[in-house]
């Protein structure tokens, strides 16, 4: 048995576990390759499509299901095979054709399963794809998105995201989620879904207590999952996610997950060094 047996790790992946390279460091590697090696399930739980977190090849520093699109689909990368789908429901799927035929020119990007739609593409969208090193099919319009919708996103200058973010709140803040993932993205999906329901599910199909759970994140579309278990937040986190995280790590670029797992060395009493 080793002393991470029964215990779950979920972190967010751009600014947590990567740093500003988008690599995993090397610290960061050996300091998971000891944790697994002591019988700790480690998961990604990221706000990027299956498309996006592909690239990063996350079966190679992982041995749990990932939690993708905000907890949109958990994907077993082990078995090629998703083991929960939320799609959006027919009212959260209008809302978000409601918004935007009210702002017909923003730019969005749209989630599926099996990858990703772009509508009106534009600077914020490009720099979005390249930062996330994929792309998706441009397509005219959201009619034009046949397949199953898991989250919708738009992806435009701040000063329009922030206007779309306060005209979509007063209209459907109680009816689906909306969140800011950073100031060029504002993100919709069913209510209740979001990357602490991901997780929660997760740690219940692995039969892990949640009292044995640890998050770490950095950004607004990590906030379920930092208060819903105990969490962990990087230096270069925002101010909303380091006042709602109950441990400070070095940042992202410091091998802030090395960090938590040595805290968490100490807590389950091991010997053994990283």
């Amino acid at each position: 048995m080793g002393i991470f047996d029964g215990v779950l790790i979920a972190s967010d992946l751009d600014g947590t576990l990567l740093g500003e390279n988008h690599e995993l460091s090397r610290e960061n590697r050996s300091a998971l390759e000891f944790y697994m090696s002591q019988g700790g399930k480690f998961a990604v739980a990221t706000g990027r499509s299956r498309a996006g977190a592909e690239c990063l090849k996350p079966w190679e520093f992982s041995n749990a299901p990932a939690v993708l699109s905000n907890g949109g689909l958990i994907f077993d990368y082990a078995g090629d095979s998703a083991l929960f789908t939320d799609m959006l429901s027919p009212a959260t799927r209008a809302a978000a054709k409601d918004i935007a035929r009210e702002f017909p020119g923003a730019g969005l990007e749209v989630h599926v399963a099996q990858g990703k739609y772009i509508i009106n593409s534009n600077p914020a969208i490009a720099s979005h794809m390249a930062y996330v090193r994929c792309t998706g099919a441009v397509v005219p319009s959201l009619d034009a998105v046949a397949e199953g919708w898991i989250k919708v996103l738009f992806v435009d200058e701040p000063e329009l995201v922030a206007e779309i973010g306060a005209w979509a709140g007063e209209r459907y803040g109680d009816a689906a989620s909306l969140v800011f993932s950073n100031e060029y993205m504002l993100e919709i999906q069913n209510k209740g879904t979001d990357k602490g329901s991901g997780v929660r599910w997760l740690a219940e199909l692995l039969g892990i207590d949640p009292a044995n759970v640890y998050t770490a994140g950095d950004a607004g579309n990590d906030l379920e999952m930092m208060l819903a278990f105990e969490s962990f937040a990087p230096e270069n986190a925002s101010d909303e996610i380091k006042a709602a995280a109950n441990h400070p790590l070095p940042s992202c670029d410091r091998h802030a997950i090395a960090a938590m797992i040595a805290f968490l060395k100490e807590r389950y009493g091991g010997s053994q060094k990283l």
